[in-house]
């Protein structure tokens, strides 16, 4: 019950946690750093390629 509450209240909570997650995800290999240098579309295959 205590979760449903939670999500009644603020439902956009999980999106919000997913998106911090992808950021930390991201931000561990560096892809932050560099975005302005490298496109968006090009990051997952570039750290693929990489790694």
């Amino acid at each position: 019950m205590k979760t449903k509450s939670k999500s009644e209240k603020c439902p956009s909570r999980k999106l919000i946690t997913r998106n911090l997650l992808r950021n930390k995800k991201f931000a561990r290999k560096g892809v932050l750093k560099r975005k302005t240098d490298i496109p968006e579309v090009e990051t997952p295959k570039n750290l693929f390629e990489e790694r």
